[in-house]
């Protein structure tokens, strides 16, 4: 569930860094969103998302739904975190100084999903070496129906 989070950060941002790139350069390569004369920002849509998805999550009961909300939770995630300069100053600051707060976040965020994805990898890799052995009883998913 975790890579699935991780994943879909990483990539988002990505993506909507080098469009936002190649708007500016006058090159259109996914999509520049306009309702009237009005641009919207993409943490929109990415505030829309991680809340459903987020909100889906809750409700499911089997994990592998769970696993796969995962992906549009951290799409979400990762289109507002790049845009979270914009969201503390409360001003399009995307391509200013005072815009790499959203860069720095967005690393930021990625490194520490990054390190809890190793930590979990690491940890239960121990666990099921004890669980083979017999030292540690075998845990049921909580959530499992």
């Amino acid at each position: 569930m975790l890579f699935n989070l991780l994943s879909a950060f990483v990539i988002s941002s990505s993506t909507v860094r080098l469009t936002t790139f190649g708007l500016r350069r006058g090159v259109p390569l996914l999509f520049n969103v306009r309702i009237g004369r009005r641009h919207i920002h993409h943490f929109v849509p990415g505030i829309l998302v991680a809340f459903g998805a987020g909100v889906a999550a809750l409700f499911a009961s089997d994990s592998r739904i769970r696993e796969t909300l995962a992906i549009p939770l951290g799409a979400g995630i990762g289109l507002t975190f790049d845009e979270s300069a914009l969201l503390l100053e409360l001003e399009d600051v995307y391509w200013n100084r005072e815009g790499l707060v959203g860069v720095q976040i967005t690393l930021a965020t990625a490194s520490l999903l990054s390190s809890a994805f190793l930590a979990m990898r690491i940890l239960r890799r121990g666990e099921r070496t004890k669980e083979e052995r017999h030292e540690l009883p075998r845990v049921r998913d909580p959530f499992a129906v």
